[in-house]
């Protein structure tokens, strides 16, 4: 699997867990500051780990963001909690 970025903008991942039921590269972009080629390097990972759980997909050019947020290591509710108490943003990061 590819390195997962640290920093994570952790209102727009908290916001397109809820909003989407698939995310895409610009999301993906949006989630971790990254470039396009390390977005699909994620996705890519995502992607494997959504067929190894028979999980269909809609969009041919996304992934479930469930599989995704688990592929990558991000906790949304630590997020939200982060969200809710500044001190805990240093760094943005999830773990």
């Amino acid at each position: 699997m590819t390195n997962v970025p640290t920093n994570v903008n952790i209102d727009a991942a908290v916001t397109l867990y809820y909003a989407r039921t698939e995310i895409d590269a610009k999301d993906i972009q949006t989630i971790f500051g990254c470039g396009a080629s390390k977005a699909q390097q994620l996705k890519r990972a995502a992607r494997e780990a959504q067929d190894a759980d028979n999980i269909p997909f809609y969009n041919a050019h996304a992934v479930n963001v469930e599989v995704a947020y688990k592929t990558w290591g991000l906790d949304v509710k630590r997020m939200e909690r982060a969200q809710k108490h500044p001190k805990l943003r240093v760094g943005e990061a999830t773990e």
